[in-house]
């Protein structure tokens, strides 16, 4: 059998007593934690969770230093197995320590198969970028340094107008233009 802890567990426990219809004037809640036993081990999850919650909330690691948080995981899918629950019953330290060590142990690999799918596409992105800038380089830097030693060689002198659209040099801009959008319209449609 497997208990989901929810994060919810003392709010829950506090609207039993804080509700609608409590005739009482004021409400005191104690929460008491008893060594080696399962609520203390829920409260240690809820603290971690919070903990969680915070880091993602100020982007700030459990060190305090600034990290953006790029991935997070669902907490609230922390279960325990009849082992789990025996350790914590038991209130052998080594046998809850082996098992939060399992745990981070398939914690860590998971992290290790996320890092390395991250990695794997960064080194695609690397790729793709590396293939662009030799296209930039090798084909569009060139076609660009034509046109503007073109442009350099055909400079009209100020307030003159001259381009060739089509077979026919236009002087007028408006007539130009108007030319220019017609050639435009002809291409869209092919």
């Amino acid at each position: 059998m497997y208990r989901k802890v929810c994060s919810t567990d003392l709010e829950q426990r506090l609207g039993r007593i804080v509700r609608r219809g409590n005739e009482n004037k004021s409400v005191r809640v104690f929460n008491y934690l008893t060594e080696k036993t399962f609520d203390s081990y829920m409260m240690s999850i809820i603290v971690n969770k919070q903990k969680f919650i915070s880091q993602i909330m100020t982007g700030k690691t459990l060190g305090g230093s600034f990290c953006p948080v790029r991935t997070c995981s669902d907490v609230d899918e922390m279960v325990l197995n009849y082992s789990e629950m025996q350790a914590i019953a038991s209130g052998d330290p080594r046998i809850k320590e082996k098992i939060e060590l399992d745990n981070n142990v398939a914690r860590l690999r998971l992290l290790e198969s996320k890092h390395q799918k991250h990695r794997f596409e960064l080194q695609d992105r690397i790729a793709g970028y590396s293939a662009s800038i030799q296209r930039i380089t090798e084909i569009a830097l060139p076609k660009a340094k034509a046109d503007k030693e073109t442009a350099e060689k055909n400079v009209l002198p100020d307030g003159e107008f001259s381009v060739q659209i089509g077979g026919k040099i236009y002087t007028e801009r408006a007539k130009a233009g108007e030319a220019l959008r017609r050639e435009i319209m002809a291409v869209m449609k092919v």
